[in-house]
């Protein structure tokens, strides 16, 4: 699970809940084969930092809401299963510690710092 299966999810969830791709094409300004391209059945292309923040501005989102992984955690505190799935075994591990045990803002900074973080 990375930030580009996130976004995908999460715009897939989004285009949904406002309709379907055409009607949420025409609500974002953004052109209905670019948004096809990006969240349709088979993507061919990967959904960028910047068709991000323009979804988010378009329909009122606070800025990097398609990029927080914390958005996916429901009322119980559970993730979606499906992105579950797709996740390495570490961050299963990881994922579920950190849903169990709160954390203070100085560790989760720390935290998104090393998962941040690209190997040389």
């Amino acid at each position: 699970m990375n930030v580009y299966d996130l976004r995908l999810h999460l715009l897939r969830q989004l285009i949904q809940q406002h309709g379907g791709l055409a009607a949420f094409s025409e609500l974002t300004g953004i052109d209905k084969s670019t948004l096809s391209r990006c969240a349709g059945r088979n993507p061919s292309e990967r959904i960028g930092t910047r068709l991000a923040n323009r979804i988010e501005t378009a329909i009122g989102l606070k800025p990097d809401h398609l990029s927080d992984f914390s958005t996916l955690i429901d009322s119980g505190g559970k993730l979606p299963a499906d992105m579950l799935a797709t996740a390495h075994p570490a961050q299963k591990r990881l994922i579920s510690y950190l849903l169990h045990y709160p954390i203070d803002a100085t560790t989760a900074r720390a935290l998104l710092l090393l998962a941040r973080r690209r190997r040389s």
